[in-house]
């Protein structure tokens, strides 16, 4: 014989929602490479540290640049000094002479500033005000021209970034709202935040298409940390106070 429990009727409200992963970051942040490549020298603002816009964060071994700069000072000295000497006998020179003296000079003073140039790139500057959020580098490494090593990340807001597959993503425009727990914190902390922007184009991870959600949080806390990763519920629907019963009883005929 059947067991039979009855409920009563009720109103409530009733959300859709679309469930994803996200992680915390910076809404402002510039990733850090060196303009050359070389062993690294010096490094002067440990992970963690506070920047300025300007400030020297690291330095490559500029022993190589620093002994052709002393070469090319001389050869600067003794080109200008050449001229010089050709300038007492000047309107006794061919124009082809004189042409060559000036462009010896000349180019030694470009060897010099391409040296300056190449010393500059021997430099790491913080290029924003901000946290020295990454860096993987240490004194005696070989780094390489372009490879990002570390991140300032700005001192604004945190934002959130999530990939939604592409199976859900039509359902998430911007603007819905979301509820948020970082697992971090206590699961009943529960934090609101908004779609704020969608990238139009696509990411395939393991052969799934998604594409990447920012959201806004409505409040910020002093205990987020950038890189935290959080539980995403989209409501991508909700109904006000309608009549609800048990899913449990629901049934289908054909």
């Amino acid at each position: 014989k059947a067991l039979w429990v009855s409920e009563p009727v009720t109103r409530s409200d009733i959300r859709e929602t679309v469930s994803v992963v996200g992680k915390i970051e910076p809404d402002t942040y510039t990733d850090l490479s060196f303009l050359a490549t070389g062993t690294v020298d010096k490094v002067l603002v440990e992970q963690g540290g506070t920047v300025q816009k300007g400030d020297e964060i690291a330095t490559l071994d500029t022993a190589v640049l620093q002994s052709e700069m002393k070469k090319a000072l001389v050869a600067l000295s003794i080109a200008e000094e050449n001229e010089k000497l050709a300038h007492r006998s000047w309107d006794d020179l061919k124009p082809e002479e004189r042409a060559v003296k000036k462009l010896t000079t000349k180019q030694a003073r470009e060897n010099i500033l391409t040296i300056r140039a190449e010393s500059g790139k021997s430099h790491l500057i913080a290029p924003i005000d901000g946290i020295l959020s990454k860096f993987d580098v240490r004194v005696g490494e070989n780094v390489t021209l372009g490879k990002v090593i570390g991140r300032v990340s700005g001192t604004g807001d945190f934002l959130l970034k999530a990939d939604v597959p592409e199976a859900d993503i039509a359902k998430v425009t911007i603007g819905k709202q979301a509820e948020v727990t970082f697992d971090a914190l206590s699961s009943d902390e529960k934090f609101s935040a908004m779609v704020s922007s969608i990238e139009p184009s696509s990411t395939v991870i393991q052969d799934v298409i998604y594409y990447t959600v920012t959201f806004v949080l409505q409040s910020q806390d002093v205990r987020l940390k950038e890189g935290m990763s959080a539980d995403i519920d989209v409501v991508v629907s909700e109904r006000k106070q309608v009549l609800v019963v048990p899913y449990r009883a629901l049934g289908r005929d054909g």
